[in-house]
């Protein structure tokens, strides 16, 4: 439906994609505006790797409890340009990525 909404409405969905995991086997869920959920309780689980990116913010709200359960945590401190090189707990090197970072945002 390229100019229209496709409504599916059921019990149950599922959405089952089983490939070789390296040409095929993906599930693509594309918006150039707003991808929005809404349920009682979301989880995610996966055998190597989860990433989250975004340009300018992710906000993680709760009111109760948020655990966090790794072998190895490490906070890497955003660059900013009022941050003088190798300040708060970055090395030289996360300050400089962080940096080119920035810049990159910028300019494009």
């Amino acid at each position: 439906a390229p100019r229209g909404r496709i409504r599916i409405v059921a019990k149950d969905i599922d959405l089952i994609a089983e490939g070789n995991g390296d040409d095929t086997g993906f599930v693509n869920i594309h918006s150039n505006a707003v991808i929005d959920m809404k349920t009682n309780e979301l989880r995610a689980q996966t055998s190597d790797s989860i990433g989250m990116a975004a340009e300018r913010k992710i906000d993680i709200n709760c009111m109760q409890k948020i655990g966090l359960n790794a072998a190895n945590v490490k906070v890497v401190e955003s660059a900013d340009v009022s941050i003088a090189l190798g300040a708060g707990s970055n090395t030289i090197i996360q300050t400089i990525e962080g940096y080119k970072k920035l810049i990159e945002s910028i300019v494009g």
